[in-house]
């Protein structure tokens, strides 16, 4: 079975003060459009400070299953004190599962780092599930981080490890062959019983936008328009040749 899910990030600190955060309030309608379009159905992992600041955007994704994205999006949170790993999922979790008025059973990391003590905390709080590792080469860190908790399978609590994280989402991506894509997830899909995408919310916005202190060269953030047409054809593509679900079909 494919997997289809979305981490609705939002621009963050990259965002100039009083600006809009385009990648909520542009991609997340776009990304519900193209889902009641093709009559299908994701799975969207979302940032606790996000839904408290933004809660007209997120208001659209009512009727969807819904996943923890953590409080703040901090980059490599399996790095960081077990204090702020909890922290980051409960404080999540309490603002997540009262604005949806539902119960929250999976969880994704940001920047997929994920360790045991996040996995004992997912446990204690009766979640289903966690989709944190990437199990895909590129981009290669995210494959790294795969092989070094690779043990945390032999755990009970359900893995859901993504398989495919190649949408193009605006970063080095941009310039890959579609093609190529296209070559690549039939190779995965020959591997993995279930296999998980992941897009991002701003792999649907086509606006130009100026970031402030961002982490990587404007160079390998690419063209956003060229980024837009590509997710589409890439999506339009999968939905005609596959069945897709949100995740907690995926459970066992």
């Amino acid at each position: 079975m494919i997997g289809l899910s979305f981490d609705i990030d939002g621009m963050g600190k990259f965002r100039d003060e009083n600006e809009e955060d385009a990648f909520l309030e542009i991609g997340i309608p776009r990304i519900v459009e193209f889902l009641e379009k093709n009559k299908i159905e994701g799975t969207f992992f979302v940032v606790g400070n996000n839904v408290k600041e933004h809660k007209k955007a997120h208001s659209f994704l009512k009727k969807y299953e819904i996943g923890n994205h953590s409080l703040s999006h901090p980059y490599f949170l399996g790095l960081k004190s077990p204090e702020e790993q909890e922290k980051e999922i409960l404080e999540a979790d309490k603002i997540i599962s009262n604005f949806y008025g539902k119960k929250i059973a999976g969880f994704r990391s940001p920047d997929y780092s994920i360790n045991k003590n996040m996995i004992d905390i997912l446990k204690k709080n009766n979640y289903k599930y966690d989709s944190s590792l990437i199990r895909v080469a590129y981009p290669f860190h995210y494959f790294k981080n795969y092989l070094r908790n690779k043990e945390l399978i032999k755990d009970k609590f359900e893995l859901m490890p993504t398989s495919f994280i190649l949408p193009f989402n605006g970063t080095t991506n941009v310039a890959s062959n579609f093609e190529v894509m296209k070559a690549l997830f039939k190779f995965i899909k020959m591997k993995d019983k279930n296999m998980v995408l992941v897009f991002h919310d701003r792999d649907f916005v086509d606006k130009e936008l100026g970031f402030k202190n961002f982490h990587m060269p404007k160079r390998l953030f690419g063209n956003r328009k060229k980024a837009y047409e590509k997710t589409l054809r890439f999506l339009n593509w999968i939905v005609k040749e596959n069945d897709v679900l949100p995740l907690k079909h995926l459970l066992q």
